[in-house]
């Protein structure tokens, strides 16, 4: 599998996009997350044969740019059905986004959009994706997805749980793409640097961090340095 950063920016980061990233597999490429910042850092990537998207939960930068994203493929002709997968409520929440935006669009799509809402496991293609919560403000659902052996998980937004770090676990050698909002463990709905020190002791985990604060990201992006730990960078490449 093939991993393009799209973004790794929180919500209101004026110098990084949304954290958004493209699955590549054999056949299928799919989106994750898809915030209001993220369609125009597609298109300026020239990215355009996207097969699904996977929603983490419904806040603004990790869902607020399908609006623009569906409406440029109804404006291109696209033919092919986009594939939605979130937890339950993803189909009404887009759909009223997508109306709300471009009043009237959704029943004039030139291809179908096609939701699926799911809370345990699903196989999209190749890819098999299992989920659980985090603790945020909102539901949040982490995802791992495999394909030829090879896993790597997103966690959206949120504090760890043990369901969560049982997730991880269950896939050794895996690639984590882990929100790290804080240096400090300093709130109850995201993951700071500390919590993920914690998990990581003892165990065989791959951290990549995202979505950090725009007040800390120089300081968390040096203490993961010193403790071995990558900080994703928008629009490179890894290769799972």
């Amino acid at each position: 599998m093939k991993l393009q950063v799209i973004g790794s920016g929180e919500a209101f980061d004026g110098e990084k996009v949304n954290s958004s990233f493209l699955l590549s597999g054999e056949k299928t490429k799919l989106l994750i997350d898809c915030g209001f910042t993220v369609p125009h850092a597609l298109w300026r990537m020239n990215i355009r044969d996207i097969d699904g998207v996977y929603i983490t939960h419904f806040h603004g930068d990790h869902v607020m740019g399908l609006p623009a994203l569906i409406t440029r493929m109804f404006e291109e002709q696209r033919k092919e059905p986009l594939i939605i997968i979130g937890q339950t409520g993803a189909r009404d929440y887009v759909i009223n986004i997508l109306d709300s935006a471009y009043r009237g669009i959704y029943s004039k799509l030139c291809y179908e959009l096609l939701f699926y809402e799911k809370t345990a496991n699903h196989r999209f293609n190749e890819f098999d994706m299992q989920f659980t919560n985090t603790t945020h403000s909102v539901s949040n659902q982490a995802v791992c997805v495999t394909s030829n052996n090879k896993t790597i998980c997103f966690s959206g937004d949120g504090a760890p749980t043990e369901k969560l770090i049982k997730l991880y676990t269950r896939h050794p050698n895996s690639i984590v793409i882990q929100e790290c909002f804080t240096l400090k463990k300093d709130s109850p709905y995201h993951c700071s640097l500390d919590e993920i020190l914690e998990i990581r002791n003892g165990r065989d985990i791959n951290f990549i961090l995202t979505h950090l604060s725009r007040h800390e990201k120089n300081e968390i992006k040096l203490a993961a340095g010193r403790n071995n730990i990558k900080v994703c960078e928008d629009g490179e490449i890894i290769f799972v």
